[in-house]
């Protein structure tokens, strides 16, 4: 009898540990930027002024390399079944059917031509299922990668290849800051 209720009890401590892998884990943005290195905070906080509001211009993409280097992404998320809220922003002209896009957080409303979030801040989503893209906010569900990835829109550390993409709250979406 004893032998048998140690049994059913390892066999429930076994269900409950997968029970709770198998749970996205919700994260912010600013989860994803634990891991932006010292030494680049006063680099990365002279990118992100922009005084006057003026528009960014091709210099961004110079600086890419630079700005990467001191965004590596958070390694703790690593390989993790994450969920987000986000705004979803396709890589092509198209918002119908969209298998891939870019999510990501609120960007400043203080400037007409905000600066482009930072790669940390960026995630390339895959959704092999497609949704249409709208101007409200969405959750992202999958499992997180670090792979860098450059489109025409953005720079991005992140990718995830989504297994749910639904609609979100605006009050879901945190902003990066």
């Amino acid at each position: 009898m004893t032998i048998r209720l140690s049994g059913c009890s390892i066999s429930l401590v076994v269900l409950t540990v997968l029970a709770a892998h198998s749970e996205p884990q919700e994260i912010s943005w600013s989860d994803l930027r634990e891991e932006r290195l010292v030494e680049c905070f006063d680099f990365l906080n002279d990118y992100l002024s922009n005084p006057g509001c003026m528009p960014r211009d091709l210099s961004d993409r110079m600086l890419s390399m630079q700005i990467a280097e001191c965004v590596p992404g958070n390694s703790k998320l690593e390989g993790d079944l994450v969920r987000i809220a986000g705004y979803a922003h396709p890589l092509e002209f198209e918002f119908k059917n969209v298998k891939s896009f870019l999510l990501i957080p609120p960007l400043s409303q203080s400037c007409r031509h905000p600066t482009a979030p930072l790669p940390d801040q960026v995630i390339t989503v895959e959704y092999p299922e497609g949704v249409d893209i709208t101007a409200d906010p969405v959750w992202v569900t999958g499992k997180l990668i670090i792979r860098q990835t450059q489109s025409e829109l953005a720079p991005s550390i992140y990718w995830i290849e989504a297994s749910e993409v639904i609609s979100a709250n605006i009050p879901n979406v945190t902003a990066s800051e």
